[in-house]
């Protein structure tokens, strides 16, 4: 057993899901370097997620419709065989699918828990977006992986060994600090927000302390406003703070809760992603409307949409099929690995297709991320399962 995966089409899922977040990493990387080279316009971002989205609903209808084909022809061979009709299984219809993802039994319910967390923990990351500066931001995101274990244990009644608990935080603290180094090489990347804090408190400590005269006039400065403006901007980036920790802790109960969703019924895995795309797709409507609505109302959904934009829609469906399947055999903290893992491969490939810096937090974050995955793996006490015995219904 590796990272907790028995099964080798479970661990053929979890690689694919490595070189697919790996994949999409470097199509969005290229894809903003040349929209900026050529000062193209950019693609909405809400668009091509919502554009995900559908996809990602059709593949798992037509994934869920060739499950239930072959189940069908299995069972009507069943039912010549006995003669017997109680072996049939009827062939998938509009009917039976309709009662499949809203039928009394189907316990559609409790899919829109996640959907609507997710979309809360979207807002609340825009909202941080804009009260902190890019390498807080990508470093204190990390923090869901220690939510994530949280919720397992809690909900799931998973056992973490104490090895596992270090493995994990070195793997935090590890990715936090390649995900620094991407943002550190990214030269002059700095946003606004860090630029307007590093201007208040160099007039708050530098020219709050004194007057003088330059050119016959006198320039006096306000120090209590400048105060002020440094104690609310402080105050914003508090906030920033809390709404992240809070974003990061709604990703690992919704990854639970949806982890705790798959395995606790027999449904297909194809059917469940149904049921959350359908519950995702009105919340993406509403936060592409709200966050693209004036792009899209002067120059459509599809602008800036190119062949590399296709493909990244592509990409982040497949990656919502896989994720589904690593998270049915596997758990929530092995998708977080394997998330891991295609960071530090795309910023390893960083460096020569984009000619990325390495740097000494870079170096730092690698080794920790890898002893993070030996450790983990070669745990031999608490193997991470989930109980079946005893669970927290839902």
């Amino acid at each position: 057993m590796y990272l907790g995966i028995s099964q080798s089409s479970s661990a053929a899922a979890l690689i694919a899901l490595v070189l697919q977040s790996t994949f999409l990493v470097l199509s969005l990387k290229y894809v903003q370097n040349i929209t900026a080279a050529s000062n193209a316009t950019p693609y909405l971002k809400a668009a091509v997620i919502l554009l995900a989205e559908i996809l990602k609903l059709l593949c798992s209808f037509f994934l869920y419709a060739s499950e239930h084909s072959s189940i069908a022809s299995t069972s009507l061979s069943l039912s010549h065989s006995f003669k017997d009709r109680r072996y049939y299984y009827p062939n998938l219809t509009l009917g039976s699918l309709y009662v499949a993802l809203f039928g009394h039994s189907s316990q559609w319910l409790k899919l829109a828990i996640p959907a609507i967390l997710y979309f809360i923990q979207n807002c609340l990351l825009y909202a941080a977006a804009d009260r902190l500066d890019s390498p807080t931001f990508q470093v204190l995101a990390q923090s869901k992986l220690i939510t994530t274990a949280v919720f397992s244990v809690m909900m799931l009644r998973k056992r973490i060994s104490f090895p596992r608990i270090v493995a994990l935080g070195m793997l935090t603290l590890g990715i936090a600090l390649v995900q620094l180094s991407g943002e550190k090489s990214g030269g002059n990347s700095n946003n606004a927000t860090n630029e307007k804090m590093s201007d208040s408190i160099y007039h708050v400590w530098v020219l709050a302390k004194r007057s003088w005269n330059a050119s016959g006039a006198h320039l006096a400065v306000d120090s209590a406003n400048d105060k002020q403006q440094v104690v609310a901007i402080f105050s914003d980036r508090f906030i920033g703070i809390i709404y992240i920790f809070l974003a990061s802790t709604l990703s690992g109960l919704a990854g639970v809760w949806f982890e705790k969703v798959l395995k606790e019924h027999k449904t297909s895995v194809w059917l469940r992603n149904m049921q959350l795309s359908l519950f995702t797709l009105p919340f993406g409507l509403i936060t592409m409307a709200i966050v693209d609505g004036k792009e899209i109302l002067q120059a459509g959904v599809f602008q800036g949409f190119t062949f590399w934009t296709i493909i990244i829609v592509f990409l982040q469906a497949l990656g919502g099929l896989l994720i589904a399947i690593v998270v049915k055999h596997a758990d929530n903290i092995v998708k977080g690995f394997a998330t891991c893992i295609s960071i530090v491969f795309s910023s390893i490939l960083s460096m020569y297709l984009f000619g990325s810096r390495v740097s000494t937090t870079f170096l730092i974050g690698v080794p920790l991320v890898i002893a993070s995955i030996v450790l983990y793996a070669r745990s031999d006490l608490g193997n991470i399962r989930f109980n079946t015995k005893n669970p927290k219904r839902i």
